[in-house]
């Protein structure tokens, strides 16, 4: 983002910045390319979500490497809502970007082809008002009309890159999990989650990382709604009651915000209710080959051979206990949960 030219600049906050271009975009997308649309793609999408830092980038690149699934990719950018017009728009001849170690400097490389978290646009497109509070982000049930949209949507990046499968990371559909899980009952749905102390601790790394950021970075990230940590940050908020108290600086915020994330999915897949919905632990895609089988069983693709490393291990200095107790609680919930672990 800091290399992007003035120019690359220019267009990203033209394109990025009013939700009026965005829907203008997408309407002209529509009109241009959705007859052109297998009505059937997309009816088998698999849905990568958790709480930012769970593994979910590994587990969505591992999936898109399998070549089954159609997902947005820096090739897409700044044209999110409308990725075959911009293919056609972009010279021929446009530079690719070379490959090179994201923001996030955790070794994870990317380049132009590289399938990344830009779905969001698309929500905060239709339904910003709706869940993207001034302080926190808050759950939110789409409307019908936009849940349709967004299966046309899906029709039209699985038409981008020629294939019949769509496959979305997006960590903000946490607040929109049930309404998705029961528009499209033929997805899937991974909801990562790591062990909590660690998972913290990479959070508050990040935060500091990201925080004094330039201009442009910041700009970049609420464009793209993206509020995991940093000088935008804004947690989600549930109607659990269980809002960090701390501040940013401290373990213990990051450690509350696992615990109330978590407390709210663990109760979803508690009720049982979406069954296309399945808990993914980290450090078993890690520690188990037989685990990973599984989940590409499900997810009706090729096992391959993946890359899931274990972080360093966790260090609690510093942390309340009482909150520990209950975030491996819940942690130790989750992994009884977990169908692969069977």
């Amino acid at each position: 983002m800091e290399n992007y030219s003035r120019l690359d600049k220019l267009l990203h906050k033209v394109v990025l910045s009013s939700p009026i271009f965005s829907e203008s975009l997408f309407d002209i997308e529509k009109a241009l390319y959705l007859p052109k649309t297998d009505p059937a793609a997309g009816k088998k999408s698999v849905y990568v979500l958790g709480l930012a830092r769970a593994g979910t980038t590994t587990l969505m690149r591992e999936l898109h490497g399998s070549g089954a699934f159609a997902s947005l990719t820096y090739q897409d950018m700044p044209f999110i809502m409308a990725p075959n017009l911009w293919r056609v728009l972009a010279r021929s001849d446009r530079k690719r970007a070379a490959m090179v170690e994201r923001a996030h400097g955790d070794g994870i490389i990317v380049d132009s082809d590289s399938p990344e978290a830009f779905e969001e646009v698309f929500w905060k497109t239709f339904h910003a008002a709706d869940y993207i509070g001034e302080k926190a982000l808050k759950p939110h049930s789409p409307s019908i009309s936009t849940l349709d949209e967004f299966e046309r949507y899906q029709r039209l990046v699985c038409l981008r890159y020629g294939k019949s499968r769509y496959l979305s990371k997006n960590n903000n559909n946490i607040l929109r999990i049930e309404s998705l899980a029961k528009r499209f009952p033929d997805a899937r749905f991974f909801v990562m989650f790591r062990d909590p102390v660690s998972h913290a601790q990479s959070l508050m790394k990040q935060h500091l990382r990201f925080s004094g950021s330039s201009r442009f970075v910041r700009d970049y990230m609420l464009w793209l709604a993206h509020f995991e940590f940093g000088d935008n940050h804004r947690p989600f908020s549930f109607s659990n009651g269980c809002m960090p108290s701390e501040k940013t600086g401290s373990i213990n915020y990051w450690l509350m915000l696992w615990y109330q994330v978590y407390l709210h999915l663990s109760g979803i897949i508690k009720k049982r209710e979406h069954v296309n919905v399945h808990l993914v632990c980290y450090e078993a895609l890690c520690a188990r080959p037989g685990y990973w089988e599984k989940l590409c069983k499900l997810a009706e693709i090729p096992v391959g051979t993946p890359v899931f490393r274990l972080a360093t291990q966790p260090d609690g200095t510093g942390i309340d206990d009482s909150l520990l107790k209950r975030a491996y609680e819940i942690y130790d919930e989750m992994v009884h949960l977990d169908q692969f672990s069977v």
